[in-house]
């Protein structure tokens, strides 16, 4: 009997491992598609197909530190799941069973610059190896990892086209993604989410544009009625715990949190609660005034405007970490200040007699406040190619109103963001929110476009590394909380690898299949990602091309 029992159980098992090798190569028809986004600078690829425990045994040289180990378990969660810690079978041991990580240097100033690069290697026996000069180059190859790591069924895991040799590193260090948080609110868990997106495309800067003219939600201790007056309600609103979770919640991901308080334009809500330092305060017709209801600007004649930016940006920019602190300046409109008779006053007593004599003045003023905390400003194009102003060549300037700007302002030895309307607004194209015709920045930006577009091109070769990266940019007149995660991806995928990847990557054709999959990605990790095609297309490749 005991012979029996243990030849039927000897069956059973061979059926089942059978039945199990099938499924393994059946799943070669679907994850045989280079799934890596973004596509790494260099990589190498076999042909056999790798079982992987999920008992992954993770293994840390060199430098360790809470972001790392945080990041493995966080990892490990991502890949598997629910399956973290069951076992295929005794009599089917896994081929991957082992990440060994280095890390080979202490830094962790998260920093515009700082390290990123990694290698992979996934070889035929044996751990895998990743190796980082820090480790925030540790998080982009446990990523990458982690998309070559595909379910097969149930808790069965593989990694097909192996060995695999990736070496890799970002084309740009800044690469980022800007929320607009004043024109419409949103809570802290859903620029988490946000965060998380970025982690999975490997961006690395989170410009939180905070304020605007619509609301101030952000609360401050020195000027307490700028979010009690101008904040839509007391649960629209942003503390300085609700700062530092986002703050670290990026630090873990290796993701740059830089605030924007736009100045001195764009400020009606700072009025609310201040009202002395606002001129043109919801001025009507306001298309003579601002760009967009309701109108107001700070008013550069007075002192007590200085003292408020002083004690603001001194209390705010002790929260953010980052070198960085945007101060705006886009879009300051000469008829708001004109028609303030305190101002044209002032003027004549200064011996200003044009609007760029004004805001040089008022920008002499803000930045010495930024620097004095030990920030270094970010402005708007504006202040460069419509008002010449004199600036220090430490400021970095953000473009927006189009590529021919770039080379304006590199000529000048300023470095660059790009993130010009005409590619990458991922507002544009639904429609003009105060009549109902088409949007100031007409078309849609599909996620082509955002792919096709190349920050460097017609910079002189000697330029190009001043331009330093860019950011794809969500206004949110028409987003909330509720669309944001369809607004932003996939497309703000497709700004990530032009930002990460190699300048001659292809084209679209190309990208589209591994877009697809990291789609699919993105919505099982809890993001509710915009389909790109029909399920079918991604199903039959080659056909909806």
């Amino acid at each position: 009997v005991s012979t029996q029992s243990t030849g039927f159980k000897n069956c059973f098992l061979m059926r089942e491992l059978l039945c199990f090798l099938c499924l393994l190569l059946l799943s070669c028809q679907t994850v045989a598609q280079i799934n890596i986004w973004p596509l790494p600078q260099a990589y190498t690829k076999g042909t056999s197909l790798l079982t992987v425990s999920t008992k992954l045994n993770f293994q840390v040289t060199g430098f360790s530190s809470t972001i790392l180990t945080e990041g493995i378990s966080r990892y490990t969660k991502i890949i598997f799941g629910d399956c973290y810690s069951s076992s295929l079978s005794e009599n089917t041991p896994e081929d991957v069973q082992t990440i060994n990580i280095n890390v080979q240097t202490s830094d962790q100033n998260l920093r515009l610059g700082i390290d990123e690069s990694y290698s992979l290697q996934v070889p035929l026996t044996g751990p895998v190896v990743l190796v980082a000069k820090t480790v925030f180059g540790a998080l982009y190859g446990l990523e990458t990892l982690s998309q070559l790591i595909v379910p097969v069924n149930d808790c069965n895991f593989v990694i097909s086209d192996a060995p695999w040799s990736v070496t890799d590193s970002p084309r740009f260090p800044h690469r980022g993604i800007l929320l607009d948080t004043s024109r419409n609110y949103y809570p802290v868990v859903d620029i988490l989410r946000t965060l998380d997106g970025m982690s999975y495309n490997k961006l690395n800067v989170f410009h939180w544009h905070v304020v605007d003219s619509q609301s101030f939600p952000i609360v401050s201790s020195s000027y307490p009625y700028l979010s009690q007056k101008g904040a839509y309600s007391a649960s629209e609103v942003y503390t300085k715990q609700d700062v530092q979770t986002i703050v670290n919640y990026g630090l873990q991901r290796g993701i740059r949190v830089i605030p924007e308080f736009d100045t001195p334009g764009h400020t009606y809500s700072w009025g609310l609660g201040y009202p002395d330092i606002i001129v043109c305060g919801n001025a009507v017709p306001w298309t003579s005034f601002c760009n967009e209801p309701p109108c107001g600007q700070l008013n550069p004649a007075k002192n007590e405007t200085y003292d408020l930016l002083d004690g603001l940006l001194t209390e705010i920019a002790s929260w953010f970490p980052d070198q960085y602190f945007h101060i705006g300046s886009d879009e300051v409109n000469s008829n708001c200040w004109l028609s303030d008779p305190g101002i044209k006053q002032w003027m004549t007593q200064n011996g200003f007699t044009t609007i760029s004599e004004v805001l040089q003045y008022f920008e002499n003023k803000e930045h010495s406040i930024v620097r004095k905390n030990n920030k270094t400003p970010i402005n708007w194009e504006e202040v460069i190619t419509v008002h010449n102003l004199d600036l220090d060549k430490s400021t970095l300037i953000q473009v927006w109103l189009g590529s021919s700007s770039i080379g304006k302002i590199t000529s000048r030895g300023f470095k660059v963001i790009v993130s010009t309307y005409t590619s990458w607004y991922l507002d544009c194209g639904t429609g003009n929110w105060v009549d109902g015709g088409k949007s100031w920045c007409d078309p849609f930006k599909t996620w082509q476009m955002i792919y096709n577009y190349e920050p460097t091109t017609d910079i002189p070769p000697s330029e190009q590394d001043l331009v330093i990266g860019g950011e794809v940019a969500l206004w949110s007149e028409q987003a909330d909380a509720k669309n944001v995660d369809q607004k932003l991806w996939p497309r703000a995928s497709a700004a990530a690898e032009r930002l990460w990847s190699s300048k001659n990557i292809g084209g679209t054709d190309k990208a589209l299949p591994r877009l697809l999959y990291l789609r699919e990605l993105l919505v099982k990790r809890g993001l509710n990602a915009t389909p790109l095609q029909p399920t079918w297309c991604r199903l039959n490749p080659g056909y909806c091309v």
